[in-house]
């Protein structure tokens, strides 16, 4: 449940939850449903950058000796 500083807390024990009234079982469940969805898409979006930053990493692997080895060649070719 949302308490006054904005933060939520959704861990209640089963005693919290039986004095809590339809409504504030409600809003409770709602706000954790909204919290779950919030963490879930930046679960998504770390995921991305992650994929990106080893995709990115792949290729400068692979890039970085190709273009040493033309630059041999041509370095050889031409002197």
């Amino acid at each position: 449940m949302a308490n006054g500083n904005g933060l939520l807390s959704i861990k209640l024990s089963k005693e919290q939850w039986e004095r809590m009234s339809p409504a504030e079982k409600e809003e409770h469940t709602f706000y954790c449903l909204c919290y779950l969805v919030g963490e879930a898409q930046k679960n998504k979006l770390i995921e991305r950058i992650l994929t990106f930053a080893g995709s990115f990493a792949a290729s400068l692997v692979t890039l970085i000796p190709t273009i040493w080895i033309i630059l041999r060649m041509i370095q050889n070719n031409g002197g």
